[in-house]
């Protein structure tokens, strides 16, 4: 379930809670769950504010009131990405004003702080639960200093689950079943006695079990205590306990003693939903068999990627003749003969299967009940096409299923007079999944006193349904994903409505947020993201706080050390999409640029450091980010953080140049992106960098005599020079400027400083040079130079 689940599970059951102390124990719950949530989803927990919040926010000096703050705390913090809670001194304020309010309207209560309340923490924090509930108020003031001090509470939300001992109530199955699932998809570890406590507080009815990277015996145990009703086994390959041997390079398991491990005699009964995915393995001899001993209830078999025999699918047919979902794509089942024995069947997956003849579909036709029918092929490549010929073979038997109302017949042979024999002999068809196919830019069939959808990639609405259609399925097939995403940026956007833009721009967030474990469509996802910037006025002040807060939330871990192509892929996407989305509110100014500087700041210069190549891509495009952002920010406010910003950019390009080899061309690239750098910034910034970066490694480089680094070197210092002069003193600035002249007769006199090794060495004289150009030079241009240097290098920093 979506993170918006989680947050309706809860609601619901604070809904149904009277007793102080167990409203106060899932408000902890609640407190420990937003840390890890979107913050899109703290709008539902204000919709229901009255209800949920309040009552326990005015419950006088009780725990669930405590508790409830707290909460609120964590939401405020989480939102605008505060590392620190409020402090102890604040929270007491929070609580005593609450307990000392005496009203009638409920939101007296927070005007009340704001109005009363001498703690400006306190006030802010009442002035953003006004603001979330609708109320117009000013912005918060500014807190100087957060002290990380939190009420101690009896129970905290801990990633390790240990601390859920202190509770007293059992989770029903909806809120059970998100936890599991979050637990597995953070790969927290599942020890024993965690194991014991989850068994105490968890009424689990889903199970899916990935055996990738080792399948504890605690996550059995688990399994066993449970009431499963649904059963999902995934990447069984590392099973080497349930092993008899090897076939090819496929190891065989077991599967019925997997299985019998896993389920106790009232899931055997119960388990309606049984899932195994058999890639990469072959399961032994008899396991149909076995499994329906140990399953006999399943209605829905699900066995993607098992190899499945001719004897196995006959056993299959008649052991479980009464389900009404069977999966069975991708496992090299030749023949259909004997499915007509499952009378009930109502959905039929055959994707990928080998079937050449339609002799072998014939039984197909006896299952009156289908509704639901895949025939259709995989993607085995981005280029590839029709590689299916389950279509041919349907067709050719001339028969119909009168139920029949959703067919894929993706990347087969398909021509417009057999997709009208298909609508006319099958009177109940709804739809029809073309993707792949000839046909897929088809137009939408219009008929008479019917209507049939086609799944196709003609415009944009139609590629965002197939999007839909694929991401939703239970295996994401991803090249297919990606030819769809292909097709979308294929679209010219001019025959692109406004409306669809909207629907684009919503699908992509969806997309985003929902597939965060999948790189590949959270690649494609951002890259389409990069349309939306064609047209920023369709989207208001909400679009663009989810869509920064979405992309913020996406982007990967950026480690410079261990190149990742994908990783530099979804970076370079996903600050060019914020490029777009940068005039927006301070607040998200400041989260974009902060999180551009934590990446820039990863990196001890901008090269590869085995290849000594300029990283081109990813750097460059957070650099232009950072320009942005200093030029908006200029003209808002200046304060430190934006000074500090500067500063620690300036420092990587020194530390760059520092690095750079001598090759000409990569050096004059660089010296253009400098250049272009320090004409943006603020003139406060040479003032604070200037002292910092004046050291023995930027000495040897200014006097490397007669390099091209040196010269670039002058360039920057002088260009600095100039326009600080320009900006704070444009009286002094010189009418007969010559910027090469001007740096020859810098370079020469500092070719004319000499020192020895010792004197290198010692950093109380760094400066000497400086010194040396105003004391014995005779260029009036070096010494203004020199002397200016001199002045910023020994000023005290402000």
């Amino acid at each position: 379930m979506s993170e918006t689940g989680v947050i309706y599970s809860i609601i619901d059951t604070l809904a149904n809670l009277d007793d102080d102390s167990q409203r106060r124990d899932v408000f902890n719950i609640l407190k420990g769950y937003v840390k890890l949530a979107n913050v899109s989803v703290f709008e539902i927990l204000f919709h229901k504010f009255e209800v949920i919040m309040l009552p326990s926010l005015l419950a006088k000096n009780s725990e669930a009131q405590k508790a409830a703050v707290s909460v609120l705390v964590s939401m405020m913090c989480c939102e605008k990405q505060q590392a620190t809670q409020l402090t102890k001194h604040t929270l007491g304020a929070i609580l005593d004003c609450l307990n000392s309010f005496e009203a009638t309207e409920d939101t007296d209560a927070f005007r009340y702080i704001v109005g009363t309340s001498e703690n400006r923490e306190a006030v802010n924090w009442a002035k953003w639960i006004l603001r979330k509930c609708g109320v117009v108020v000013e912005e918060e003031e500014a807190v100087v200093e957060m002290v990380p001090e939190e009420i101690p509470l009896p129970f905290t939300f801990s990633s390790s689950l240990g601390d859920y001992k202190h509770i007293d109530i059992k989770l029903d199955e909806n809120c059970s079943n998100i936890l599991y699932d979050s637990m597995r998809a953070n790969n927290n570890p599942i020890t024993p006695k965690i194991a014991n406590e989850l068994i105490k507080k968890l009424s689990i009815s889903k199970m899916k079990i990935s055996c990738l990277g080792g399948c504890t015996d605690a996550i059995f145990t688990i399994a066993r205590a449970q009431n499963l009703e649904s059963l999902e086994l995934t990447d069984l390959k590392p099973l080497f306990t349930f092993r008899e041997g090897k076939s090819g390079r496929r190891p065989i398991i077991n599967i019925p003693r997997v299985l019998q491990a896993l389920l106790n005699s009232n899931i055997q009964v119960k388990l309606r939903k049984l899932r195994i995915n058999g890639k990469k393995v072959k399961l032994s001899s008899g396991w149909i068999r076995g499994i329906y001993g140990l399953a006999p209830s399943v209605d829905s078999l699900m066995l993607p990627n098992c190899i499945l025999t001719q004897a196995e699918f006959s056993s299959l047919c008649y052991s479980f003749s009464s389900i009404t979902k069977l999966e069975i794509n991708a496992t090299s089942l030749k023949t259909l003969t004997g499915i007509s024995n499952l009378r009930n069947l109502e959905l039929l997956n055959l994707v990928d299967l080998k079937i050449q003849s339609n002799e072998y579909m014939l039984d197909l036709f006896e299952l009156e009940k289908l509704r639901i029918l895949s025939i259709g092929g995989l993607v085995r490549s981005i280029r590839s096409d029709i590689n299916s010929n389950l279509l041919k073979c349907y067709l050719e038997c001339g028969k119909t299923l009168p139920s029949l109302k959703f067919l894929d017949c993706s990347y087969n042979d398909i021509n417009s007079a057999d997709l009208l024999h298909l609508v006319e002999s099958h009177s109940t068809l709804q739809m029809i999944n073309l993707i792949g196919t000839p046909l897929q830019r088809t137009p939408q069939l219009i008929l008479p006193n019917r209507t049939i959808e086609l799944l196709t990639v003609e415009n944009m609405e139609c590629c965002l349904r197939a999007l839909k259609f694929y991401t939703q399925a239970a295996d994401i097939q991803a090249r297919a994903i990606s030819r769809v995403f292909r097709d979308i940026s294929n679209l010219d956007d001019l025959d692109i409505s406004d409306d669809s833009h909207k629907e684009h721009f919503k699908t992509m967030i969806s997309l985003l947020n929902g597939f965060k474990d999948c790189t590949d469509i959270q690649q494609e996802s951002l890259i389409c993201l990069c349309r939306s910037r064609r047209r920023p006025y369709l989207f208001n002040e909400e679009d663009k706080n989810l869509l920064i807060n979405s992309i913020l939330n996406a982007l990967p871990e950026y480690n410079p050390n261990e190149p990742d192509e994908d990783v530099n892929i979804i970076q370079r996407a996903g600050w060019t999409v914020l490029q777009g989305f940068l005039e927006t509110s301070m607040e998200n100014m400041e989260r974009i640029s902060d999180r551009a500087a934590t990446v820039v700041k990863q990196r001890i210069h901008f090269c590869f450091v085995n290849s000594g190549r300029l990283d081109r891509d990813t750097v460059p495009g957070l650099i232009k980010t950072l320009y942005f952002m200093t030029n908006i920010q200029k003209y808002v406010y200046h304060d430190n953080r934006t000074i500090d910003l500067d500063a620690s950019v300036f420092t990587i390009f020194l530390s760059t140049l520092y690095n750079l080899n001598n090759e000409r061309r990569m050096l004059r690239w660089f010296s253009s992106w400098f250049e272009r750098y320090i004409t943006l910034i603020s003139v406060r910034v040479y003032i604070v960098v200037l002292p910092k970066i004046f050291n023995g490694e930027l000495i040897s480089v200014l006097t490397m005599k007669n390099s091209l680094k040196q010269k670039l070197l002058v360039t920057v210092f002088l260009k600095m020079m100039y326009r600080f002069i320009k900006k704070r003193h444009p009286s002094n600035f010189p009418e007969n400027f010559c910027h090469r002249t001007h740096v020859d007769a810098i370079v020469n006199a500092v070719n004319s400083f000499e020192r020895t090794e010792e004197e290198a060495k010692d950093e109380s004289k760094t400066l000497d040079v400086l010194r040396h150009i105003v004391s014995k030079s005779e260029s009036p241009e070096a010494v203004t130079w020199a002397t200016w240097m001199l002045e910023k290098c020994e000023r005290s920093i402000i």
